[in-house]
């Protein structure tokens, strides 16, 4: 990919994120998971977790170490030090000789005992039967957390207690990275988090499968058929050879007691959220050019006189999109400035930049907010091995992440109205720049290819404006009214991974849209290059027998300008009528470019019949050659910019997509195949593109691309 040039100077990059664009965080992060997922040794030592490791350990089984650094062991050690260097002193401590929250005015000197009863205490979320047995069935429905939020839990959870204030053993973080190690996944269930004095609910479900609880379900993979299993957590600690843990003075809350499921969760939507940002603007490039709209959007002087920093990376990414493309206006085509139509594209197309990027700016801060959780101390109370004191706080109120989580919420249901926007006038003849009703490829009065998507679209969209709203708005207070205001950051992530599946699923569909839409543009201008000089040819012989060689030549350019003007205005009728109707408009025009010749003859009633005629059978036997040859030999690629080659092919080449045929595509009990493909339903194309996308597949090529762009000097 050719360099980027930007508006104003892309800062170099650094570890720090703040100094850095979004589409650089987005592809450092993207290129963390890529380096770990080639073997990259993952090391805990409490301050360089970041969100591309929380996602390699989550999705992709990547297993971390303790570190063995002197320096963290230590801290480590000390804590737990301190800790009981205050009890033998007979200090009241909270939550190791003190009851928890609004019960923190009783005090005992059963500190071991303290820890279980704190697991008793939080082990309260619901789990139904089929939680637990994978071979279960039932109507419920699933009320665990799925495994990928569990094991990125797990890890940011260690991360946290290595950082040496939480007093937890080093027996016990080896244990909970030791889950990790052996691919056992607590199931936890999915609500009862309010996120305050942290993630207490779902965490004791972790930590109760460090002490081997009989009644705390593990998913395990089965030595023999690599399958998924349920199995109590003592027996899969056994299986592992793994000894169960029993928690020492402020162990117990030292696990329980952080935001590590918030944080782990929100790095998981923040990784998807900014491919998504990335793609959208791609998605918006690839559209301009279905649309042969204009890249005068983007020009940087727009972006200069307005100089925020989110809108000025939008507009130089697509930009560099569009570079190399034939059917952008502006990129290597000069802007005619006598066009007929629009002069400019609408909305949805030309204000891309206004629109996504303030967003990016957004998921820049609520990139940072999490890097910074995934690396800090979150529980209660600290200990300060330094001075040998021990602090109470609310490091555990996780309204960081809410914060994060409800600006990445939003910045996603706005990405999904741009997409939904534009996909809705993509299909519609009525702004799609005469590409056909529904992007119909065969004939539009029996086949509807794209409405069913279009009408999905909107589904998506209603549901996506609904989940956008703020949670932090919602707070309850709870536990004896001692946590009266609480994050609920938990939930904000929840709501936010909906959000990206819904915004994935709207970008799969528009993605299939676009590439339906290139296509179909291709072939559009391939039949106009492949008729208008037969056209004009038979305008010659016909009228032309008594014209000048300047009035011949007038003719045949009233003839091209008609036809081109004409065609794209046809596409609600079957292709026979659009012929029809097309010849029958030009005779206006010949008349009119041949009323007053220089031999003073006008074109017979004879002539014009036989014009009317002959056009339309010429026109109609070249459009079917024309789409013949272009099914078995599709050129589309050859006139794209770099990124919508870039996702076309993925999309036709990798993932096997095909062009949409029509009426032909539906498969029936008596036809499942065609062209020697199966044949499937619009819904199972978008599918396949969507779960390249939710894997990582899809964006692999792009965000490369991008990454390989951003490094050139």
């Amino acid at each position: 990919m050719p360099h980027i040039a930007p508006t104003q100077p892309l800062p170099p990059q650094n570890v720090h994120a703040e100094a850095q664009s979004h589409l650089a965080t987005a592809c450092r992060t993207w290129g963390r998971v890529q380096e770990l997922l080639k073997g990259a040794e993952i090391q805990l030592d409490g301050s360089s977790l970041d969100i591309g490791t929380v996602v390699a350990i989550s999705n992709h089984g990547r297993a971390p170490k303790l570190s063995s650094d002197p320096a963290v062991i230590e801290k480590i050690e000390s804590s737990v030090r301190v800790l009981m260097d205050h009890l033998d002193k007979g200090y009241c401590i909270y939550g190791v000789n003190t009851g928890f929250g609004g019960s923190a005015d009783s005090r005992t000197d059963k500190a071991a005992a303290l820890q279980s009863a704190l697991l008793q205490l939080t082990q309260a979320g619901v789990l139904v039967s089929s939680d637990k047995d994978v071979e279960q069935t039932g109507t419920l429905g699933p009320h665990a957390m799925p495994p990928s939020w569990v094991r990125g839990s797990i890890v940011v959870r260690a991360n946290s207690n290595a950082r040496g204030h939480s007093a937890v053993t080093i027996p016990v973080l080896q244990s909970l990275v030791g889950l990790l190690q052996n691919n056992i996944t607590p199931v936890v269930p999915l609500r009862g988090s309010v996120s305050a004095s942290g993630d207490l609910m779902p965490l004791s479900y972790i930590a109760g499968a460090v002490e081997g609880s009989p009644d705390i379900y593990c998913q395990v993979e089965d030595p023999t058929s690599g399958k998924p299993r349920i199995m109590t957590a003592r027996d899969a600690l056994k299986q592992a050879g793994m000894e169960p843990r029993a928690m020492g003075p402020k162990e117990g809350l030292g696990l329980v007691n952080g935001t590590s499921c918030s944080a782990a969760l929100a790095s998981l939507a923040m990784h998807e959220s900014h491919q998504l940002a990335v793609l959208v603007q791609a998605l918006s490039a690839m559209g301009v050019e279905a649309l042969t709209g204009t890249a005068q959007s983007f020009h940087p002087f727009i972006s200069a006189t307005r100089p925020h920093d989110g809108q000025g990376e939008s507009a130089q990414i697509i930009t560099a999109l569009l570079q190399g493309s034939q059917l952008a206006v502006g990129v290597n085509k000069d802007e005619d400035r006598k066009r007929s139509g629009l002069i400019q594209d609408r909305y949805a197309w030309r204000s891309v930049p206004q629109w996504v990027g303030p967003y990016l700016e957004d998921l820049q801060l609520a990139h940072r907010q999490i890097a910074v959780e995934l690396n800090s101390t979150c529980d209660n109370p600290l200990v300060d091995t330094a001075n040998d004191e021990m602090y109470c706080g609310a490091n555990f109120q996780a309204t960081s992440v809410t914060s994060a989580m409800e600006k990445t919420r939003l910045a996603l249901q706005m990405f999904g109205k741009l997409l939904f926007s534009q996909a809705t006038e993509m299909v519609d003849p009525n702004y799609n720049n005469g590409l056909p009703t529904n992007l119909v490829a065969d004939e539009p009065n029996m086949s509807f290819t794209m409405k069913g998507v279009d009408i999905s679209m909107a589904a998506y969209m209603a549901e996506l404006a609904y989940v956008a709203s703020p949670v932090s708005s919602h707070v309850q207070t709870a536990e004896m009214r001692n946590q009266a205001v609480n994050s609920m950051a938990f939930v904000s992530g929840r709501y936010t991974m909906q959000a990206v599946e819904l915004v994935s699923l709207m970008a799969a569909c528009t993605l299939y849209i676009n590439c339906q839409a290139l296509d179909l543009r291709a072939l559009h201008l391939s039949f106009l290059d492949k008729v208008t000089p037969e056209l004009q040819t038979l305008a010659a012989n016909i009228f032309g027998s008594s014209l000048s060689e300047t009035e011949r030549s007038g003719l045949q350019d009233a003839v091209a300008k008609h036809v081109a003007a004409t065609w794209p205005t046809t596409t609600r009728v079957p292709s026979t009528e659009r012929c029809n109707q097309t010849i029958k408009s030009s005779l206006s025009a010949i008349l009119e470019a041949i009323k007053s010749p220089s031999s003073g003859n006008s074109p017979s009633i004879a002539d014009l019949d036989r014009w009317q005629s002959e056009a339309s059978a010429l026109m109609k036997k070249v459009y079917d050659e024309t789409r013949t040859a272009f099914i078995e030999k599709p050129h589309t690629s050859e006139l794209l910019g770099v990124g919508a080659k870039v996702l076309y092919r993925t999309v036709r080449e990798e993932l096997g997509v095909p062009l949409h045929l029509g009426f032909i595509e539906h498969p029936t009990a008596q036809s499942e195949t065609l062209n020697g493909r199966d044949k499937k339903t619009v819904g199972s194309w978008v599918s396949i593109i969507y779960e390249a996308m939710r894997n990582g597949t899809l964006q692999a090529p792009l965000m490369g691309m991008l990454k390989a762009g951003l490094q050139r000097p």
